[in-house]
Parts: structure tokens; C-alpha cells; sequence
């Protein structure tokens, strides 16, 4: 098991989840959770209208749990494979993380994290799954119902920004309401938030030249003044920085170079590196401790080296799994 902690800044969960922090931990990757969360209430702003107009719960919500769990639950398997038999080579568990039967059912079914059980760490990057699946449900129930009662959708989408903060800020941890979830909430719904803002016409040009400032000040820090910038960083990532550089990516002449089926592509390829890189890093090392060969993974050559491994596996994946998957799903209509 692993011991969340409430601390926004802290990496420390995932570190005794398995998950690797490279360059002796100055930089934790975890930071971008809360940009995948942020993108996906961005998209799902299209959906306000759709549901409105009477997309049911069922093509909503089930359409997204199958588009996401198979693969999930692949490497779930894997994960807890490899884990177990490296627990009987080395007669100790990897980070402090064991082999769980239930734990890999949790996560097979998408509810590993914030549900109503403790986050199992079973390939834990995966939590994010879990997570935003009830993003999704809290986004129908209120959307629907702010229909029904003819009231605006986004005094639920605000409250659920504070909901998450609060969490954080109380430490509150109890089913619905636990560090991982806050990071959904107030990220996922901060971007349909955002979206609208995007959406209108309101500070066009000021907002674009904004953007660009704010993403050049906020990287000069990062490189030169991390200690500025580490205080409240999901914050400051979240409502400041990840925005921005939306705002840079909606500029039409920057928007241009993004349209066509690469981009689509290499978003489902980056999907499966997701998915895959805590199982390969599992691996990696399972395979370095049989070998008696010694590499340092928090060096940047092996990050580079890793980094590349996981996106060949990745495309590999994209390509022999996931895509006959989602032909298979698309045929029986899911």
C-alpha cells in the first residue's frame, strides 16, 4: 500500500508508488496530471450542448469507461506480473509496493483511486483513469440536472473547482474526496471553465499577448528561480501556467500547424506511453537488477534513453493493442 499524502506539492506518494523522479527529484512529472485532467475538461466543454440536446448517460459515460479500461487493464496485469515475480527473485517488494489481486481488479475496473477503497498502487500513474471517470459522472449529473432545473451549469463547475481546493486545503480524505480526486476536480472542471473564457470574445488580443508573457516569465523561473515557483505549483500550473500555454495553442496562426491525423496520432501514441511508462520502468529496473548491471535512472542520458523506449513501446501498443480494440469496441456500437 502506499500513504497519500496531502501535501500539493509533494511528490512522495508516487515516489512509494514506483514511480520515477528524475534529475534527483528537482522536476517531478507528476506536475503534468493535473495538465491531462485540465485537457480533458476542455473537451468535454463540447458536451454541454449535446447533453442538453439529450445524449443519454449511457452513450456519454459508457463510451469513454470502454475507450479507456481495456488497455488499462492490460497493463494492470502486467504490472502486477512483473511485480510478483519480482518480489520472489529479490525476497522484497519494489518501493514498498506489493502484489495485489484485488488491487489489479480495482484498477481493471477503473476504480482504483477516489472511489471508495485506498489507492492499491497498481501501475499507479493509472489513478488518473480512475479519477477522471468520476469527472465525468459529476460532469452529466450536473449538466443534466442544471438543464432540467433551467439554471446555469457552471455555478457546478465552480463549485467543484472549489470543492477540489478545499479538499486539499481541509485534508479531507473520505470516498469522493481524497487528494487524488481534488487534483481531478479542480483541475478537470477548471478547464471547461476555461474553455468558455476561450470561447468568447472577452480580452481577445490582450489574452493572446498575456498568454505568451506569462509563459516566457513563468519558464524563465522555472529555470532560474525553482524556489518561486515550487510554492502551491499545482496551483500555479493549473490556473496560470497550463492556461497559458492553451491560450498559445488557440492562437490561430500557431493552431495552424497542429491541424492533421500526426496530431491525432501522436495523442494516442503519448496515451499509451502514459499507460505503459511505470510498467516499463518496472521492467527496466527488474531487468537491470538480473543483470547485475548498474544504471543510475535519475541521470539524464538514461531518462533520454527510457524516455525513447517508452514511446517506441508506446507506438507499438498504440497500433497492436489499443486500435483493434477500439475497431472491435466500434462495431458492437460502444
Amino acid at each position: 500500500m502506499c500513504n497519500n499524502s496531502n501535501s500539493i506539492s509533494s511528490p512522495r506518494t508516487n515516489i512509494q508508488c514506483g514511480g520515477g523522479v528524475f534529475f534527483g527529484g528537482k522536476f517531478y512529472f507528476g506536475y503534468l496530471v493535473e495538465l491531462f485532467f485540465l485537457i480533458s475538461g476542455y473537451f468535454t466543454f463540447n458536451y454541454i450542448q449535446k447533453i442538453k440536446d439529450g445524449l443519454t448517460f449511457k452513450s456519454f459515460y459508457l463510451h469513454r469507461a470502454f475507450r479507456l479500461l481495456p488497455l488499462v487493464s492490460i497493463a494492470a496485469v502486467v504490472f502486477e506480473v512483473i511485480l510478483y515475480f519480482y518480489a520472489n527473485v529479490y525476497k522484497f517488494s519494489w518501493f514498498d509496493v506489493k502484489a495485489s489481486l484485488w488491487g489489479m481488479i480495482l484498477d481493471c475496473l477503473g476504480i482504483q483511486a477516489g472511489w471508495s477503497s485506498i489507492n492499491p498502487c497498481v501501475n499507479n500513474p493509472t489513478w488518473y483513469i480512475s479519477v477522471l471517470l468520476i469527472c465525468y459522472l459529476l460532469f452529466y449529473f450536473i449538466t443534466y440536472w442544471s438543464h432540467r432545473l433551467k439554471v446555469s451549469p457552471y455555478y457546478g463547475y465552480v463549485f467543484m473547482i472549489f470543492v477540489g481546493i478545499g479538499i486539499l486545503t481541509y485534508g479531507i480524505s473520505i470516498p469522493g474526496f481524497t487528494y487524488e480526486t481534488a487534483r481531478g476536480y479542480y483541475a478537470f472542471f477548471f478547464g471547461i471553465v476555461f474553455h468558455k473564457f476561450l470561447s468568447s470574445e472577452f480580452m481577445k488580443e490582450i489574452r493572446n499577448v498575456l498568454g505568451f508573457a506569462i509563459f516566457l516569465f513563468i519558464t524563465f523561473l522555472m529555470i532560474f528561480q525553482w524556489d518561486i515557483v515550487s510554492v502551491d505549483i499545482n496551483y500555479l500550473f493549473t490556473f496560470v501556467y497550463y492556461p497559458s500555454i492553451l491560450i498559445i495553442l488557440k492562437n490561430r496562426h500557431i493552431a495552424n500547424v497542429f491541424k492533421g491525423k500526426f496530431w491525432g496520432i501522436l495523442a494516442g501514441i503519448s496515451f499509451n506511453v502514459y499507460i505503459w511508462h511505470s510498467v516499463l520502468h518496472l521492467a527496466t529496473v527488474s531487468i537491470r537488477d538480473i543483470l547485475g548491471v548498474k544504471i543510475n535512472m535519475d541521470g539524464g542520458m538514461p531518462m533520454l534513453y527510457f524516455t525513447l523506449f517508452c514511446f517506441l513501446w508506446g507506438t507499438i501498443s498504440f497500433n497492436l493493442i489499443e486500435k483493434p480494440i477500439k475497431e472491435q469496441l466500434k462495431r458492437k456500437g460502444l
